[in-house]
């Protein structure tokens, strides 16, 4: 005669495919996150598909908390998104934001002034720097 294995414990295989199931949920939201800064950050990339990756990126980084150093880049990119979309007064409030988060004498602020200089004068984007900064001189 054949013995039936005793039935495993029902709880302790639900504790394990729920620990399992939230890892990949919050992996798969860090990889994202992570994926949609990097293609937010790209220089030449359409405005739109830009500003919906950016969007993306700031959306879903909550589950990732920070001081705000490292998305002050992704409010600055989708800054740039905006203005060349048309939308300045929403353009001004992400540069403006970045530049709050990014702390002066850090890698970050040193990224923003470096994308910041590669501004074509007679851009949007510059326009909107060029009215945020005479504002705050104010």
């Amino acid at each position: 005669m054949t013995q039936v294995a005793p039935a495993k414990d029902s709880a302790t295989t639900w504790i394990k495919a729920i620990l399992i199931w939230a890892f990949l949920a919050f992996w798969c939201v860090g990889m994202l996150t992570g994926l949609m800064a990097s293609s937010c950050r790209k220089v030449d990339d359409d405005p739109a598909r830009k500003l919906s990756r950016c969007n993306l990126a700031i959306s879903t980084a909550w589950i990732f908390p920070s001081d705000g150093q490292k998305g002050s880049i992704i409010h600055l990119e989708r800054g740039i998104a905006q203005a060349q979309i048309g939308n300045l007064d929403a353009a001004t409030v992400d540069m403006q934001r970045a530049i709050l988060d990014a702390r002066p004498q850090t890698p970050s602020y040193e990224r923003l002034a470096d994308r910041i200089a590669e501004f074509d004068p007679s851009s949007p984007e510059a326009r909107v720097w060029t009215r945020l900064t005479e504002a705050a001189t104010q």
